[in-house]
């Protein structure tokens, strides 16, 4: 398969890795008004970072569905097929690290963390390239300082079935359609038996488990953009505030509130 490119593929740099001025780590700043989408796509020789600073991006791959909240960063081995879409007042970056600095910290893509001072090391690569030693020593020790995040909020698996996926699909783009199996099985042109069963094999999930994983990252996205808790309740389908804070505290550790409060302080 050719290379499809990224908006950026660290393109102010030379790729020839003899060049004197061959850079093996880019980072490019994005913001979009009013949101942008970018389809598949993968990157040769270059992991990539993104790592977003106001909105959440969502990143689709082969392993799942990715939401990377402020403060945190996804890893994207070099290689790995990606989409990436970025809602509106979104502001993030993607910093491009040189296969050669070493292999990528999972079999896929990987939560990192995004501590200050790794982000600040990766803006100064950018600020100043004037002592090449110093940058070479530092890049390793930027590639170094990823690290592994255990987030439960971070993914959720894609079916392959296109059944499945038009399901999927359905849900994350209205998650407040409380839709039943049965339906989506006369939609779809499938039993809900068959239905059930599929979304077990597939996901590792029944159809409730991950109708309610997607609401949950969906509300994620709506929390940061600062609506009112009640607000997100009812836009992912809840008639019951208490019973979305119920449910979003069973499965992520905190109230809505509190997760909120965290996220906008990133």
């Amino acid at each position: 398969m050719a290379e499809r490119q990224a908006p950026t593929d660290a393109s102010a740099t030379c790729f020839d890795s003899s060049c004197p001025r061959f850079y093996r780590v880019h980072t490019s700043l994005f913001t979009t008004p009013s949101g942008q989408a970018w389809e598949s796509h993968w990157h040769q020789n270059f992991h990539e970072v993104l790592w977003g600073s106001r909105g959440v991006l969502t990143v689709e791959t082969g392993h799942g569905v990715f939401m990377v909240p402020p403060g945190l960063g996804l890893f994207v081995p070099a290689g790995e097929d990606h989409a990436v879409l970025a809602g509106p007042r979104a502001e993030f970056r993607c910093t491009y690290f040189h296969a050669q600095l070493g292999a990528a910290p999972g079999t896929g893509p990987t939560a990192i963390a995004m501590p200050t001072v790794l982000q600040e090391l990766l803006l100064h690569f950018e600020r100043n390239d004037d002592d090449l030693s110093l940058r070479r020593d530092t890049e390793s020790v930027a590639f170094r300082m990823l690290r592994p995040t255990d987030l439960r909020v971070v993914d959720i698996v894609l079916p392959e079935d296109d059944r499945l996926r038009t399901v999927a699909r359905g849900i994350l783009d209205d998650p407040a359609e409380d839709c039943t199996l049965e339906l989506w099985g006369f939609r779809v042109g499938a039993s809900p038996r068959n239905l059930s069963r599929l979304f077990i094999r597939e996901t590792g999930m029944t159809f409730a488990q991950w109708r309610l994983q997607a609401r949950l990252r969906i509300a994620m996205n709506l929390l940061l953009d600062g609506l009112p808790v009640g607000q997100v309740a009812r836009r992912v389908g809840y008639l019951s505030v208490s019973a979305f804070v119920a449910a979003f505290r069973k499965e992520v550790g905190q109230t809505p509130g509190a997760v909120q409060g965290e996220l906008l302080e990133a």
